[in-house]
């Protein structure tokens, strides 16, 4: 993901703990079943 947006790793780490923290949660999966509830994230079935 780093190399994708030209940034560092590390600041790869420190975007994901500020929205971890934002959204209370403690990983990765917390994180995105958060964002779904809330709305932030839309699943979409349609291929």
């Amino acid at each position: 993901m780093a190399q994708r947006l030209f940034i560092s790793q590390k600041t790869v780490k420190n975007h994901l703990a500020a929205i971890y923290a934002k959204l209370d949660a403690r990983d990765r999966t917390e994180a995105v079943v958060k964002a779904i509830r809330m709305g932030v994230v839309r699943i979409d079935d349609r291929d």
